[in-house]
């Protein structure tokens, strides 16, 4: 029998409602086994959970001032994701994808508070000044707060002059070296740009 919001009519005779109520008491039993420790599990650990489990969602939702939200859908890629979604948004404004992520060597995440992290590895090549990179999974939606560069090679025939970042955009970034006469030697970086 399913859950009955009102499983007892006044006028019945206990023999009648008991079923009922009993039939009631299962069906809330099914729903708080799922993911939760059962009624009768030892140790005092009755009622907590063991995991959460989300179903996908075929939308964003909205949320009121006063709550946040923490649900699944499909990301770009049309994979199951976490997303988080801050108070008082509306469901046409998504929340932030924070499971979806490239874990490589050049890559990306984003973190629940909204901020973005793309990461990489570039070289200048012998005969260039500057070399510019794209970031990684469509860049960023402002300018990055910081762009941090370090060099791999150094020392010997690699010596190579400072490069620093001569420009950055929310698409790219272009690292320059500071000394044309290093013209010759590679320098190899690496990078990780912080933003939204």
């Amino acid at each position: 029998m399913a859950y009955t919001i009102v499983p007892v009519d006044i006028n019945e005779t206990f023999s009648v409602s008991q079923p009922k109520i009993t039939a009631n008491f299962a069906a809330i039993n099914t729903v708080v086994s799922v993911d939760h420790e059962t009624f009768d599990s030892a140790g005092g650990v009755e009622g907590k959970h063991k995991q959460v489990t989300f179903n996908v969602q075929s939308s964003h939702p909205t949320t009121a001032a006063t709550e946040v939200k923490l649900y699944s859908k499909n990301n770009a890629a049309g994979n199951p994701a976490l997303w988080f979604q801050k108070s008082g948004v509306a469901a046409s404004a998504p929340g932030i994808d924070f499971t979806t992520a490239k874990i490589e060597s050049s890559g990306y995440c984003w973190l629940p508070c909204g901020l973005k992290m793309i990461w990489g590895t570039v070289t200048i090549d012998k005969d260039k000044l500057s070399v510019t990179v794209t970031f990684a999974n469509g860049g960023f939606k402002e300018v990055p707060f910081a762009l941090l560069i370090t060099k791999q090679n150094s020392g010997g025939a690699s010596a190579d002059s400072i490069v620093v970042v001569s420009s950055k955009s929310k698409a790219n970034a272009t690292f320059s070296r500071v000394d044309s006469h290093y013209i010759g030697t590679l320098a190899v970086m690496e990078y990780l740009a912080i933003g939204h």
